[in-house]
């Protein structure tokens, strides 16, 4: 298992966050990884908690033989039929962490769900609706279900980031000044299309049409870099190494840490 500080990317907001938590704590985007290990966590504490009942039941039964009492036979009768529901409750529970199942798994219902909304998601974005379909990616997110298995779904991951960092902007306009947090939400939003994180040799999967897209956004953003934050494309080149890590991943510390050194001439 991961280290407990071991931190992943938000891919909604762009903020780090611990692997282990079920969801991003400044947007609210679910980890599907620490969402399951949650949910599994909350299963042994259950059976954790039965075998604790079960421990209980036991002694007082125990208890009732020895004191010989005429009741002591309901008693067992009761713990008898206790113990039963308790074994029935266990092996469930205990089926369900030996399989690694989770609010995630693809079930016939999911696949179900999947046939009826995968459709209408096509519709919107063939239609050019994207604000709706991503409105409904959040919603059905919300719900617990594999939108990830949706063709699109990386595409309106990326134009969601685009449409935050042109809000990021307008934000800046109406405010004229720009916070610590307000900078470095622009500078990781607008460096993400900079430096084309949504392309082939970053490991993301789009088609040819979705990344003809992105970069038209990316035009427009590039432009905001220049205008709005004051950077050239010499500067920018040289930021590449500042904000990226070991592994070739924009850091959002990094580019919280930039854009709280250049804020003040953003305008």
């Amino acid at each position: 298992m991961e280290n407990e500080y071991s931190l992943i990317r938000c891919p909604n907001c762009g903020a780090e966050h611990s692997i282990h938590l079920p969801k991003c704590p400044y947007c609210g985007t679910i980890n599907p990884e620490g969402a399951e290990e949650a949910y599994l966590d909350k299963l042994e504490q259950t059976r954790q908690d039965l075998d604790e009942v079960d421990d209980l039941a036991k002694q007082e039964v125990r208890s009732e033989v020895k004191a010989g009492a005429g009741k002591a036979v309901k008693r067992v009768i009761l713990a008898a039929v206790i113990l039963l529901v308790l074994a029935g409750v266990y092996l469930l529970t205990d089926r369900i962490l030996s399989g690694g199942r989770s609010e995630y798994e693809l079930t016939e219902q999911e696949i179900a769900w999947q046939r009826e909304a995968f459709p209408e998601l096509d519709r919107l974005y063939e239609a050019g609706d994207l604000e709706a379909a991503a409105g409904r990616l959040q919603e059905y997110s919300a719900q617990n279900h594999r939108v990830w298995d949706w063709s699109h779904y990386t595409f309106l991951e990326w134009y969601d980031n685009y449409r935050r960092t042109q809000e990021h902007l307008q934000e800046l306009t109406e405010k004229q000044s720009c916070s610590e947090l307000l900078a470095g939400l622009l500078v990781f939003g607008t460096f993400r299309f900079y430096y084309r994180d949504y392309a082939p040799e970053q490991g993301v999967s789009l088609s040819e049409g979705d990344i003809a897209r992105l970069d038209g956004y990316r035009e427009e953003l590039v432009t905001a870099i220049h205008d709005r934050l004051g950077f050239t494309d010499e500067q920018m080149e040289a930021f590449r190494a500042d904000v990226y890590d070991e592994y070739n991943v924009l850091n959002y510390k990094k580019c919280e840490k930039l854009g709280k050194q250049y804020r003040g001439s953003f305008r």
